[in-house]
């Protein structure tokens, strides 16, 4: 009996993705990477690998590194345009046409280990096992490994070679035939060495972004991120339009960054709405229930689903106001900034949505160019901005309330209720640990300045007692 065995083995993370017999093409990218590994290795090391970006051949936006396709019975490898490039062996994938896998080739995809950008190797494997009735022995037969021609390509453009002693210069044209320097597939583009994205030629760049850089932020890598602001390090040449999605800058964790700020705002606020609504409809219904089980009374219809459109209304602006704080903040020091729909925080939303449990958040202003080392003092007020928003929001919420007359006391209840739900949520983001990796605003502000930390904490504290203190007194 015969059997073939096809897949592709990451010895660094000790994954393994399976290529079935009945696929003909199979597209990896870094989600495909991640779910194959088996050892616990950093986040981080995944946040080079490319992710949602637009072609810019096609137009169209693609999510993967690299795909492999099945033609008759060989595998073909071909890049998909990536940020950061793949490599077979030391040939550049992007100057290429597909080319044909063999058993044992190395797919180099570069990864980045301690703010440094290494080649980690995926080495495809494509054997058959022949195994005579009856006997356990095996034997392992090489495929054929005769090259691939590409139809649509002209017979006069020779093939790219995969010799490891010259290689073609990455700024020529993979259509052009190579000179005779450059025959065997140009000078090597070592990802470990050479910068991941091209180098800018635009003369009418502002200086401000030549020597500004960045680096790629993976959707779970908790390093730099907090609940309400993510920041892109610098570390490459940050283009000025950074949230464009042709503009190589590999923003994987938003969702639709092809949308615009005001889409992802909105939709934000829309599911928040929801999440908070539906959380607190079964907070009553729980209540209205136990009232009628308990004395025989029933708390009403009005209680169960008007009460809360207030307080979700309330939520959902109290938290773009904290966002927007962030991402204010941080063009005020000329970072490029805007809010930002992630992957991770819609799906979260969605189903807390769904469930009516409030313990999600769709999404986080984003600051690219923001260095926590060189830039202390400038990520120490992007950080603070968030919860000093939700006290003054909160401040003003308990002023109105105050001010109202008693008349109006379903309004002064719900302005109330504001003040205590701006400083609850400004309270919360001031928590100074971490969990799983996954850090507040507070536990920078708290390193940042201490002095700061506390005073701002004690005010928030203070404004929830008396948000409180009036509500329960009726005032």
């Amino acid at each position: 009996m015969v059997v073939r065995e096809i897949y592709l083995e990451i010895p660094k993370i000790g994954g393994k993705i399976l290529l079935p017999h009945n696929q003909h093409v199979f597209h990896i990218g870094k989600k495909d990477i991640k779910k194959s590994a088996t050892l616990g290795v950093d986040p981080a090391l995944y946040s080079a690998i490319s992710s949602v970006r637009k072609d810019p051949k096609t137009g169209s936006y693609v999510k993967q590194q690299f795909i492999i396709s099945l033609r008759g019975d060989r595998y073909y490898i071909e890049d998909l345009n990536s940020t950061n490039g793949t490599y077979l062996g030391n040939l550049n994938l992007k100057q290429t046409t597909p080319q044909l896998l063999k058993n044992g080739d190395k797919i180099i995809v570069p990864v980045e280990e301690n703010g440094t950008l290494i080649q980690m190797e995926l080495i495809f494997h494509d054997t058959t096992i022949k195994t005579p009735n009856g006997s356990s022995s095996s034997q392992v037969e090489k495929l054929n490994e005769e090259p691939f021609k590409d139809p649509t390509i002209a017979s006069t453009v020779a093939p790219p070679s995969r010799s490891h002693h010259s290689f073609t210069d990455p700024t020529q044209s993979p259509t052009v035939a190579p000179s005779e320097e450059s025959s065997s597939g140009g000078v090597y583009f070592d990802p470990t060495q050479a910068p991941t994205v091209p180098p800018v030629h635009d003369p009418s760049m502002a200086p401000a972004y030549r020597r500004r850089n960045a680096i790629f932020m993976d959707p779970e890598d908790p390093s730099f991120t907090s609940n309400s602001f993510i920041l892109v390090k610098r570390k490459m040449p940050i283009p000025p339009n950074a949230f464009r999605p042709d503009s190589g800058l590999d923003l994987g964790m938003v969702y639709k960054l092809e949308k615009s700020e005001t889409w992802h705002i909105l939709v934000a606020f829309s599911l928040l709405f929801i999440m908070v609504y539906h959380s607190y409809i079964n907070v009553m219904g729980l209540t209205a229930l136990y009232y009628y089980i308990q004395y025989q009374y029933f708390i009403g219809i009005s209680a169960i689903f008007f009460e809360p459109l207030p307080i979700a209304l309330i939520f959902s602006l109290s938290f773009i106001v904290h966002e927007t704080a962030h991402l204010q903040t941080g063009k005020h020091f000329h970072f490029q900034s805007r809010f930002c729909l992630t992957t991770v925080g819609m799906k979260t939303t969605l189903r807390s949505a769904i469930i009516g449990i409030p313990i999600a958040l769709p999404g986080a202003a984003v600051s690219v160019g923001v260095d926590p080392d060189d830039d202390k003092d400038k990520m120490g007020a992007i950080k603070i901005a968030g919860p000093a928003s939700n006290f003054i929001l909160g401040l003003v919420f308990i002023l109105i309330s105050l001010i109202l007359p008693r008349s109006l006391s379903t309004l002064k209840m719900i302005f109330l209720q504001g003040g205590s739900l701006n400083c609850v949520l400004g309270t919360f983001n001031m928590f100074p640990g971490e969990f799983k990796g996954f850090a507040l605003d507070g536990k920078y502000i708290k390193k940042w300045k201490p002095k700061y930390y506390f005073i701002l904490l004690v005010l928030l504290l203070l404004g929830l007692v008396v948000s409180i203190l009036l509500s329960s007194t009726g005032q």
